[in-house]
């Protein structure tokens, strides 16, 4: 018999004496879960219920055989009149609470879990499937509260210590999730799991253990073509640039359909100068996935190197339309405006850059002002196509967490934001004794709750700090007091 889905319990067996009774019995056990003959479980179990209607089991049964085919809606139903037979069945209500799951009715899953955990509170894959969905949810804290429970009934449940550690990732307390997924491994080592550590490290800027994880993901999962992608990745992070090709060209070469892993190459190649290797990745990269923005940009950039003006002018023009607000598209070809001799172009394409991001709020858009009259090249970090990527599979296989954002998907924290406009604003208005005070609220504010993983330019609060604390110091030294 082959073992049950992962987060469906098995049916607790019970014993009976009537002949006509113990043949369905066996008949249900010789075909429950299993999962290469689903279809003809479903058939024995189906007869299994004609001869006995009233059966809970049997409808339990066929629910979790249908499950395991994808086929949710007949499996809820059934284990619906499993319960309506027997009410106090916690297993029933577990699994129709994973049924409802996969089908992203999460509301309706936790309400069934709960149920089953209030029937049977010692039930280890209530807490963990329950824990799931609050994940899946977005409330990790509740998501972690029941991963300990599971845990405090079996500290061996390698899985509980995965997901909590995925939690932990999720919630960017990157330490607490390296130690669960550490202790999952010491438990159970696989692939996922490290592939996980290495994400939550990479998030540190721990780039040779992230390495190391991936590494060992690799050996584990030779054929696991997400841990070449990050390890390439890092390795570009690096500046080991050859490394970090052969990485992308082995994870092309065992998921060749991976638009990313294209994009990925091509930046790499671009960092060797590599030219006509990186457009060509770009290229493949476009005819994957053709509603790509930074590809398009990416590709573009290309053509202005290789003073190719008009090519780079039309990917950039698509890169805009995908994406109306992709500042680099603007800014490069609005530089291959210029070098055709179309000023007028070139400064409505930078005016329209200057619209959407008036201060340069990244090392990547300085370097765009820099080069060019805009331009830079594309790095790894700034192309959002590049960071770890996050796989679930199916049927409840192990979740990779997702890795850690680019800088061009982090926000600027609204506090220090507020902090740095409104020190721009005392420099004129200091006199206006509350706006320094102001300035220095929001700002500290913004320093404090600063996450350096999800947003970017935390510069601006300490530049609105230093503000602040001058012009307050200005007004007081002209009106001798302070706020009004």
């Amino acid at each position: 018999m082959l073992p049950h889905p992962t987060g469906i319990e098995p049916i607790p067996r019970h014993e009976s004496t009537s002949t006509p009774q113990a043949s369905k019995t066996q008949l249900i056990e010789d075909l429950a879960f299993e999962t290469a003959e689903n279809d003809k479980t479903v058939v024995g179990v189906t007869e299994a219920i004609r001869l006995d209607p009233h059966d809970a089991n049997a409808y339990y049964e066929r629910g979790n055989a249908e499950q395991s085919n994808g086929e949710y809606d007949k499996a809820i139903a059934d284990y619906t009149e499993a319960i309506r037979l027997d009410p106090k069945a916690a297993h029933a209500y577990n699994n129709r609470g994973v049924a409802w799951r996969a089908k992203k009715e999460y509301d309706k899953a936790i309400a069934d879990l709960c149920v089953a955990i209030q029937l049977d509170p010692q039930t280890v894959r209530a807490y963990y499937n329950r824990g799931m969905t609050w994940s899946n949810k977005k409330e990790f804290d509740k998501a972690i509260a029941d991963f300990n429970e599971a845990i405090g009934l079996d500290p061996h449940y390698a899985k509980c210590f995965h997901e909590r550690g995925i939690a932990w990732s999720d919630k960017s307390e990157f330490d607490k999730a390296i130690a669960d997924y550490t202790q999952a491994i010491r438990v159970n080592p696989d692939s996922i799991t490290y592939y996980n550590r290495g994400n939550a490290q990479y998030a540190k800027g721990e780039l040779d253990q992230a390495i190391a994880d991936y590494t060992d993901a690799i050996r584990l999962d030779p054929l696991g073509a997400l841990a070449y992608y990050n390890r390439g990745k890092v390795w570009c992070d690096k500046n080991e640039v050859d490394k970090a090709i052969a990485d992308y060209s082995d994870a092309i070469r065992l998921d060749p359909l991976a638009a990313a892993y294209y994009i990925g190459r091509g930046i790499a190649r671009g960092q060797k100068n590599e030219m006509e290797k990186s457009t060509a990745d770009f290229s493949e990269a476009i005819r994957l996935d053709p509603e790509n923005s930074d590809v398009y940009n990416s590709r573009g950039f290309n053509w202005f190197l290789q003073h190719e003006h008009e090519n780079a002018i039309g990917d950039l023009s698509e890169a805009i339309r995908l994406d109306p607000k992709n500042v680099r598209a603007y800014l490069i070809r609005g530089a291959a405006w210029r070098a055709r001799g179309d000023e007028f172009k070139a400064r409505a394409d930078e005016s329209a850059a200057g619209a959407i991001r008036r201060t340069p709020e990244d090392s990547a858009f300085q370097s765009l002002l820099h080069q060019c009259g805009q331009v830079s090249t594309p790095s790894a970090k700034a192309n959002p196509s590049e960071r770890p990527m996050t796989v679930i599979g199916a049927k409840q296989a192990p979740r990779i967490a997702e890795g850690p954002r680019s800088a061009a998907e982090k926000k600027n924290n609204p506090m220090a934001l507020t902090g740095f406009i409104l020190g721009l604003v005392s420099v004129v208005l200091y006199f206006i004794g509350i706006l320094p005070i102001l300035t220095i609220v929001f700002s500290s504010i913004g320093l404090r709750t600063f996450k350096p993983d999800l947003q970017k330019n935390k510069w601006m609060a300490g530049v609105g700090l230093a503000l602040g604390i001058i012009y307050a110091l200005m007004y007081v030294r002209e009106y001798g007091h302070l706020g009004r």
